[in-house]
């Protein structure tokens, strides 16, 4: 088995799930994990408005959710093949 190859292509794939984490979150020094980016905009004042920043912002914790699974699946894999 060609582990190297294996290597290369999780780490392009690594490379690709931080991209990603990093467009939709900040990443908490701290803990490790990514966080959503709020976008401080105070000119929501409508109930429409306000549940939509809502269901954005939980869109958008579910996608960084996903990516941050992939991205630890990823470093098990190269952990594993050492």
């Amino acid at each position: 088995m060609d582990t190297e190859g294996v290597k290369e292509a999780l780490l392009a794939e690594l490379d690709t799930v931080e991209k990603e984490l990093n467009e939709l979150g900040v990443k908490n020094e701290e803990t490790g994990m990514w966080e959503v980016r709020m976008n401080v905009d105070t000119s929501a004042t409508e109930p429409d408005e306000l549940a939509d920043r809502v269901e954005d912002y939980e869109e958008q914790q579910d996608e960084i959710d996903i990516l941050q699974e992939r991205r630890q699946d990823i470093l098990t894999a190269l952990k594993t093949l050492g």
